[in-house]
Order: structure tokens, then C-alpha cells, then sequence
């Protein structure tokens, strides 16, 4: 009980340090950026964060395959899950790359290596969540907790550092890439595992990810999507307004969504049932407790706040972010269900998603620049979406029953 009762510190204060590093970097960032730069890094990040999801599944892949097989040659599982990792890492690094040559055409060599370090940016956290699979294996559970912390106070430290010597994007980038090596490092040295290459996976492990990436990868684009296209709509200062919109926004979405480690795994076990609707309920009642406070504060007291955080020039953000937390929570709503279809679902829900991916591009890109008329396709095709995915699943456990 004792040792669960440390660890549950630990973990408390992991999640704390990450908070505190990673909104540091941003304060310092949008003062340092102005919100035109501002709102185009952000744009950037959020394609690289639409990625994190299905990067983020390798660790459990990796720390499952290698507890569950205990007698299994080991050292060929790691290799195979080193390639996968770095193969992974490099395909959707080439794809954010070449999508951003198409999406926002560089204007100089200094954009073209914001998109390249990007693009290995994602590389290198592919690596980072292998090594991360690893320590959970391993039950390394205090250099896992850390880990977080340090990749963002690397990011931290190296940003202001480079914030002095630079002007731009560029810094900004580029202290995420420093700050995901360190954590790679780090990596490293708990486990003394080397990242090697084979070019023969074992096809159970590579069917397996594929039907992850799948489902994993549309639930990733739809937390970033609406902040990619305000890059394309808004003029460069609105785009930094609406950065600071979403990013709070999208935090609070995600400590709503801090239950979900509870959730998914019961999610897992009793699948489109009234005890998984049950389990499933308790995690929204939860995040609506948490949109409500913060709807609240940030109605009274988003101006100062917003104002003292990121600078006076970012206060117009704050009329409109009570009613993007508002239009935030059809969205909590809606990742419900992707987490629903991720913990029990197959090819069919994953082509399920990426039809509903399409349909939400097509109806926030035909937006005209106006924030309100925005926010309201968000939250309308969140809701609708969410209520479909419940019809999908419902008839498809029925069709199931029969």
C-alpha cells in the first residue's frame, strides 16, 4: 500500500513538471513569436501532435508483446519493434513534410528546415515511445515518469537559449527536436537497448499496428484539425489569437480526459454494453464537471489571465474562448467514442473514422473567416458525429448478437 501510495505521488508530480515545462515553453514562445509567428508554429505543432496518437500506441504494443511472451527470443522482439518504430517514425515524417510543402509552400531555406526538423521530430519521438514501451515492460516506473518532465524541460531550456540567438519559427522547432532527443538519451541509458534494423518484421506485429494506426491516426486529426485549417482561413494574426484559444481549449480537453486511463481498459473488456456505457458515462460526467469550472473562471477572468500568460497582445482571444470551450466538450464527447472504437474495434470502425474525418475537413474548410460560424460547425458536427458513432456501434453489436 505504501508503495502504491509513492507511486501515485510520483505520478501526480510527473504530470504536474509536464504541465508546468510545456506551458512554460509556450508562455515564452508567444511573447517571443508574436501572434502571427505564434499562430503559424502552432499550426505546425498541431499537425505534428495529430501524429503523437498513433506513435503514442507503440508503447503499449511494445510493453504487451514483451510481458505477455516471456519465453520469446527477446532480442529479435526488440529488433522488430526498433524497425517498426523508426520505419513509422519516418513515413509520417515524410508525410508531414511533403503535406507541408503543399499546405503552407515555404517562402525560404528557413521555412524548408522548420518542415524538415519537423518532419524528424516525429522520427525521433517514434524512437522515443519504443524506448518508453520498453521501461513499462520492465517496470521501470520512475525513469518512465520522468521521462515526460524532461523531453519538455529540454524543449524548455533549449528554447530560451535559442529564443536568444534566433528570431522566428525556426528556435521554436528546433528546441522540440533537442528536447526529444534528450528524452531519447535518457532512453537509452535506463535500458541499454540499441535501435537495431531488420527489414523482415514479424507480419503479426505489422498487421497488428496497422489496424492501430488505422483508427489511432483519425482520432489524432480530429483534436488537431480545426487549428491546422484556422491556418489556412484566418489572417496570420487571428490565427495567433485562435492558437491561444486552442491551446487552453485543448488543454482543458485534456485534463477532461485525464479518467481515461481508468476507462479504457473496462472499455476493453465489456465493449458496446450497459456496463461500457456505464464506465463510459462516468468519464463524462468527469470531463463535464471539468469544462464547467473552466467555463466559468475563464468567462470572469480570462482577459487577465490570457493577458498575463502570453502578453497583452493576445486579450482579444479571451471573448472568444468561452464559447470554444463550449463547443470543446461535443468534441470530449465525440473522442469518447474514437476511444470506444480504439479499445474494440476493427477495420470497419477505423474506415468508420476517416469517412468522418473527411466530412470534417469538407465542413470546416468551407468556413468563411469568422470565428463564431467556425466554432459552430466544431461543436454541431461533434455532436452529430458523436450520436452516429453510437448508432454505428450499437447496430453493429446487435447485427454481432444475431
Amino acid at each position: 500500500m505504501k508503495k502504491l501510495a509513492t507511486k501515485s505521488v510520483w505520478l501526480l508530480l510527473s504530470v504536474v513538471l509536464a504541465s508546468l515545462f510545456g506551458y512554460s515553453f509556450h508562455f515564452l514562445a508567444s511573447r517571443a513569436l508574436g501572434p502571427a509567428a505564434y499562430g503559424y508554429y502552432t499550426v505546425l505543432m498541431a499537425l505534428m501532435i495529430a501524429f503523437l496518437r498513433p506513435l503514442e500506441a507503440i508503447s503499449p504494443l511494445v510493453a504487451r508483446t514483451l510481458i505477455e511472451n516471456p519465453t520469446a527470443n527477446r532480442q529479435f522482439l526488440l529488433r522488430d519493434f526498433a524497425s517498426l518504430a523508426l520505419l513509422t517514425g519516418t513515413i509520417l515524417g515524410a508525410v508531414q513534410f511533403i503535406f507541408l510543402l503543399f499546405w503552407t509552400p515555404p517562402k525560404g531555406p528557413s521555412e524548408l528546415a522548420v518542415f524538415f526538423i519537423s518532419g524528424l521530430t516525429i522520427l525521433v519521438w517514434a524512437c522515443l515511445y519504443f524506448y518508453r514501451g520498453v521501461l513499462q515492460s520492465r517496470y521501470q516506473d520512475n525513469p518512465l515518469l520522468y521521462n515526460r518532465p524532461s523531453e519538455l524541460l529540454g524543449r524548455l531550456l533549449s528554447g530560451v537559449l535559442l529564443f536568444i540567438l534566433g528570431k522566428g519559427v525556426l528556435p521554436a522547432i528546433l528546441s522540440g527536436l533537442v528536447g526529444a532527443v534528450a528524452a531519447v538519451i535518457q532512453g537509452f541509458f535506463y535500458t541499454g537497448t540499441e535501435l537495431n534494423l531488420t527489414y523482415k518484421i514479424d507480419r503479426a506485429i505489422i498487421a497488428e499496428y496497422a489496424k492501430i494506426l488505422l483508427i489511432t491516426l483519425p482520432g489524432g486529426l480530429f483534436i488537431s484539425l480545426d487549428m491546422i485549417i484556422a491556418g489556412k482561413i484566418f489572417s496570420p494574426f487571428n490565427c495567433g489569437q485562435y492558437a491561444i484559444v486552442n491551446m487552453i481549449g485543448k488543454g482543458i480537453l485534456l485534463y477532461a480526459l485525464a479518467a481515461s486511463p481508468l476507462v479504457y481498459p473496462r472499455l476493453v473488456k465489456h465493449r458496446v454494453s450497459k456496463k461500457g456505457a456505464y464506465y463510459l458515462g462516468l468519464g463524462y460526467l468527469f470531463a463535464g464537471l471539468v469544462f464547467f469550472a473552466a467555463f466559468i473562471f475563464f468567462a470572469f477572468y480570462g482577459e487577465e489571465t490570457i493577458g498575463l500568460l502570453f502578453g497583452r497582445s493576445y486579450t482579444p482571444a479571451a471573448g472568444y474562448l468561452p464559447i470554444y470551450i463550449i463547443v470543446m466538450f461535443p468534441l470530449c464527447l465525440n473522442y469518447g467514442v474514437i476511444n470506444l472504437k480504439a479499445a474494440t474495434g476493427g477495420w470497419s470502425e477505423g474506415i468508420f473514422l476517416w469517412v468522418l474525418l473527411a466530412g470534417y475537413t469538407v465542413v470546416l474548410l468551407s468556413s468563411p473567416a469568422d470565428f463564431f460560424d467556425y466554432f459552430t460547425r466544431i461543436g454541431i458536427f461533434q455532436s452529430l458525429t458523436a450520436t452516429a458513432g453510437w448508432l454505428f456501434g450499437a447496430v453493429k453489436t446487435r447485427h454481432t448478437r444475431r
